[in-house]
């Protein structure tokens, strides 16, 4: 699976993660290149993405796959380089660690 990231202007000023449901009725008709390109420009246009966004395969996300045991430090993911990673001060700052 691959997930839209792009900056959260709200705090903790992480990053927003969208997938796109491809069991959405409305999106079943597409390829999963397709529909993360609507999903692209209904968020941009609503304003959600309002600038850089990333497209990035699960399996690049810290911890590996979405999981309730790998997003612990989801508050705390940056983008940095191409990559996401997680910024600990931040992490300890927030009350993480």
């Amino acid at each position: 699976m691959r997930y839209i990231l792009s900056p959260n202007p709200e705090p903790p000023y992480n990053l927003r993660r969208t997938f796109p449901n491809l069991r959405d009725p409305s999106l079943e008709h597409l390829t999963e290149e397709g529909a993360i390109a609507f999903i692209i420009e209904k968020l941009t246009s609503s304003g959600v993405i309002a600038g850089e966004y990333w497209i990035v395969d699960e399996q690049d996300l810290p911890g590996g796959e979405v999981s309730e045991t790998n997003d612990v430090f989801f508050d705390a993911w940056e983008m940095k380089e191409g990559k996401v990673t997680v910024n600990m001060a931040k992490a300890r700052e927030i009350g993480l660690v």
